[in-house]
């Protein structure tokens, strides 16, 4: 279960907004939201995310996570550092809130690849988060990428696939749900549009201004130098 805390608001207006994409493992969280930060620039950042679990392979620290103790953890949530917690699979996960404000009080966006639940993310970020649920049409593609790590035994894959079948009741309160079985230029491009539908959504609820989107959109581009399509608006 996830807990949420609230002391400090997210939800002012001029600041970026917290694109949030979850779903079950194998579904690309970490590779789309990699290819996602690339592609905004230095409009977006990233934060780590903190864990009590084991880590397992000596790069995924620079990456994605901060791995501590089940005690610093502990210490830490008692200290109310944590603004969203979760526990998966035995292990506990946390976002710090101070990580968060340091992106978005610079007015850029967030990219969160997290396992919280949905429901927690609205809850403590209010109308600031956009919630992108990341899966694929069938679980034999999700067990086949879950299978190429060579980190997971079977008893993990089966594990996660389990997982995966209770995550999939997430998707109904998400904000949008994105199939990821195509290549994964294809899937950016559609996970860009609706970054940038919900960019034009946000200009009516004053969270940004048109002059900011304007900036935003006039600094984003791909790698062939193109802009990518924003008409569509999900």
């Amino acid at each position: 279960m996830g807990k949420i805390r609230t002391s400090r608001n997210f939800k002012r207006e001029g600041e970026g907004l917290i694109y949030a994409l979850t779903g079950p493992s194998g579904a690309g969280k970490t590779t789309l939201s990699s290819a996602l930060l690339n592609l905004l620039g230095s409009n977006a950042a990233s934060i780590f995310t903190y864990t009590t679990r084991p880590q397992r392979n000596p790069l995924e620290s620079e990456r994605q996570y901060r791995f501590i103790s089940k005690r610093d953890f502990e210490k830490m949530e008692h200290n109310d550092e944590f603004v969203v917690l979760t526990e998966y699979c035995g292990n506990k996960y946390a976002i710090r809130r101070e990580d968060v404000f340091s992106v978005i009080e610079c007015k850029k966006d967030l990219v969160l690849d997290t396992i919280a639940e949905p429901d927690k993310l609205k809850k403590a970020f209010g109308n600031r988060v956009v919630v992108i649920y990341l899966t694929t049409s069938n679980y034999g593609i999700m067990k086949s990428r879950i299978g190429t790590r060579q980190e997971n035994s079977e008893d993990e894959i089966g594990m996660r696939i389990q997982n995966a079948r209770i995550q999939s009741t997430y998707a109904a309160i998400c904000d949008y749900i994105l199939f990821t079985d195509e290549e994964t230029e294809k899937c950016l491009q559609k996970l860009y549009e609706i970054t940038q539908g919900a960019k034009k959504t946000y200009i009516s609820s004053g969270v940004i201004s048109s002059d900011e989107l304007s900036q935003y959109l006039s600094s984003a581009v791909i790698e062939e130098g193109r802009l990518p399509d924003a008409s569509s608006i999900y």
